[in-house]
């Protein structure tokens, strides 16, 4: 995949992120989106532990860890690239900002919502079938796993209620995220790979990346997003259950000349994690 093709936005993702079943506990402690804005956005990362499924607008199961402003550096278009000697840029949410989490080892579950009070949040449509509930993995690397999630078309996250209407899947997460695969040093690991959180200590911030652009086990960064290719355009929503003509005004934005609340989902997301993994 790359950053220009099948991808959408909306206001935010949502989306699980599984530590492998040989994994010890890691640290997420640093994330980067993709956003179409060239200005400042305003950005809000909400966690919980366990899927996100099930909870959809549920706001308050999840625990904010992270808000603010920040400059964003746009769209990854062909002349981005001409302009930047061929590399896309993604916007880091700063480390002073976030609050490390941990997702414990054996193959535990931990979910993330992301997203801007604009519908600026660039994501990738998913490899699933559109529609399903059952999410693949998205990318990963040998500690975590990164599902595909979904689109959420509202926002505050507590107004997005509704499954069919608010919400676009499978959709993957484009940009980094940052986790600490030790970082508990010293402490002894239970069998199970889970540490006692928090840590008596903390281990210095990050120790490996997870990108969706350009895959690779080293450096310590997993990235699936390799532009290449123009942007296409996401099918209607009669065809894909994004929108209709009863709600207009909830589909996903085609990034395609950038059609500001339109509701049609732009897809194309990139974490430290490897999403996007085509």
């Amino acid at each position: 995949p790359n950053l220009y093709s099948r991808i959408s936005r909306s206001y935010g993702i949502v989306f699980d992120i599984k530590t492998t079943p040989e994994s010890p506990t890691v640290a997420i402690e640093g994330l980067d989106i993709y956003s179409s804005s060239t200005s400042n956005v305003t950005y809000e990362i909400w966690t919980k532990e366990g899927s996100w499924q099930g909870f959809e607008g549920k706001l308050e199961d999840f625990t904010k860890i992270a808000e603010g402003e920040v400059e964003s550096a746009g769209e990854c278009t062909e002349e981005y690239l001409t302009a930047n000697n061929g590399e896309c840029i993604f916007t880091s949410i700063p480390f002073d900002n976030l609050q490390a989490v941990p997702i414990f080892g054996g193959g535990a579950t931990r979910s993330f919502y992301i997203t801007l009070q604009s519908k600026e949040i660039v994501y990738s449509i998913g490899n699933s079938t559109e529609g399903s509930a059952e999410m693949t993995i998205w990318s990963g690397s040998p500690e975590l796993e990164i599902y595909e999630g979904a689109g959420v078309l509202m926002y505050p996250f507590d107004m997005a209620t509704d499954l069919l209407l608010h919400y676009r899947k499978p959709r993957g997460f484009l940009g980094m995220v940052r986790y600490n695969r030790m970082p508990c040093p010293g402490e002894v690991v239970a069998e199970d790979g889970i540490y006692t959180w928090p840590c008596e200590s903390r281990a210095p911030v990050s120790s490996l990346e997870l990108s969706t652009e350009n895959p690779s086990m080293e450096p310590t960064t997993l990235d699936t997003s390799e532009p290449s290719g123009a942007p296409t355009k996401e099918e209607s929503a009669s065809k894909v259950g994004s929108d209709d003509e009863k709600s207009p005004s909830i589909n996903e934005d085609d990034l395609t000349g950038v059609n500001e609340d339109t509701d049609t989902d732009s897809d194309y997301s990139k974490n430290s994690i490897v999403v996007n993994s085509n």
